[in-house]
């Protein structure tokens, strides 16, 4: 999806702040895929959206009525998914609670791709592409190397679909990794009993009044 810049829209289409304000408050045009303190962005078709409602208001319509219009006929030419918010690095790492360093690292090795670049250059990741970084960070959790991920990461893309050859290769690593883990989180479950248990014991109640009871003649 191409993006622009809140000051190229209003470039675009010669329109001024305070306009589609009043667009954006009659749902005439779409909320700005990303909203971040450097850089408000938008779909570029909310340039074809807005030349065609002033295409209607010069014919005399008021913005009300273009909108019920618009409302009625259902030409609405541009009803932007919710789903498409773009969101910057740094606001992934906020998400994802990971640093942006981390982020720019995984970048640089192709461990993650951004969606899509704005005119200043900023990377930015759809909701799916946050998902999938989100889904690197699980996979080093589960103790995979830079390495195996990367092999991983280039069998599928953002919506998990496969694009490589080595897709039922890394699923069956994947599935491999997870019952590891499983069987590991079984067996500190145990140990963990154990501890919870010794440590009710008449033993462990006799030490700690001890310990008690030599806190009280120092």
């Amino acid at each position: 999806m191409d993006l622009i810049s809140l000051e190229e829209l209003l470039q675009s289409t010669k329109i001024n702040k305070a306009f589609l304000d009043n667009l954006l408050s009659l749902h005439l045009v779409s909320k700005p895929l990303s909203e971040n303190q450097h850089e408000v962005l938008f779909s570029a078709t909310e340039v074809e959206q807005i030349n065609h409602i002033l295409s209607l208001q010069s014919l005399g319509y008021s913005l009300q009525d273009i909108s019920k219009i618009l409302k009625i006929t259902n030409l609405k030419i541009n009803k932007t998914p919710a789903k498409n918010r773009y969101f910057t690095v740094g606001e992934v790492a906020n998400q994802l609670k990971l640093t942006k360093r981390t982020l720019d690292f995984w970048i640089e090795k192709g461990l993650i791709k951004p969606s899509s670049t704005s005119a200043s250059g900023y990377r930015l990741f759809s909701e799916d592409a946050v998902r999938f970084v989100s889904f690197v960070s699980d996979l080093q959790i589960l103790g995979f190397t830079l390495e195996q991920i990367k092999v991983i990461t280039e069998s599928f893309d953002e919506n998990f679909k496969p694009i490589g050859t080595n897709t039922a290769q890394s699923i069956a690593d994947i599935q491999a990794k997870i019952k590891d883990n499983e069987k590991a989180i079984r067996k500190l479950k145990g140990v963990l009993k154990i501890m919870q248990k010794n440590n009710r014991s008449p033993k462990g109640k006799e030490d700690k009044n001890s310990e008690n009871k030599d806190d009280l003649l120092r």
